[in-house]
């Protein structure tokens, strides 16, 4: 309801005042009315069309593929809530052999952002005489990378974490610098050398 005037309105004795609200949740007093005296005046708020309790109940840490609740409201134009619904939020699991493992640092066999990351040795006395898929006689040597495809473009480098010395980076830096072509396939790589490396090398593979 709405007072209109330029009076007061004396209550006395009256103990409340209710004045409700209209359909759109508003009180708009106009000119300028005023309540005096000692009695209590209570205004009625329209009533939510969203009461209820959304979102989670305490604090949580989702786990992967693990589903949560998050409230979702609609405001109108006077700013009241005319709704509200609980939306299911889903944490994406990570597809087998990709991914961190949430609160898992990066590291050698870890897979962050989609990129594989894997360690092997191209053994010294797997070397043969071959030639490349363009033709060039050389030696090769094929490592198995499960992972691997024919579509797969790996950056590949010689992993130097256990060397002990400069002596020993530098045979690894040799034997590395022998090779000049790695071709992929499925679940393997091929190396290519003109002169076979004498030593076992280390690699690191990502991607």
């Amino acid at each position: 309801m709405n007072i209109v005037g330029t009076g007061n309105v004396a209550v006395g004795t009256v103990t409340q005042v209710n004045l409700s609200t209209g359909t759109d949740g508003m009180i708009i007093p106009e000119g300028t009315s005023q309540i005096t005296g000692s009695g209590t005046i209570k205004l009625q708020h329209k009533t939510s069309d969203a009461s209820g309790s959304y979102g989670p109940s305490e604090n949580a840490t989702p786990a992967p593929g693990s589903t949560f609740s998050v409230p979702a409201v609609t405001v109108d134009a006077t700013g009241h809530i005319s709704s509200a619904v609980n939306r299911s939020i889903t944490m994406p699991s990570p597809a087998a052999g990709y991914g961190l493992s949430y609160g898992e640092d990066l590291k050698e066999g870890a897979v962050g952002f989609g990129i594989k990351t894997s360690t092997a040795t191209i053994p010294a006395s797997a070397w043969s005489a071959t030639t490349t898929s363009a033709g060039v006689s050389c030696y090769g040597n094929v490592v198995d990378v499960s992972y691997i495809t024919e579509d797969s473009s790996p950056v590949i480098d010689v992993l130097m974490k256990d060397v002990a010395s400069s002596s020993d980076m530098d045979i690894l830096n040799e034997a590395w610098s022998k090779i000049f072509f790695a071709e992929t396939s499925a679940g393997k790589i091929t190396f290519y050398a003109f002169e076979a490396p004498t030593s076992d090398l280390p690699i690191i593979i990502k991607g």
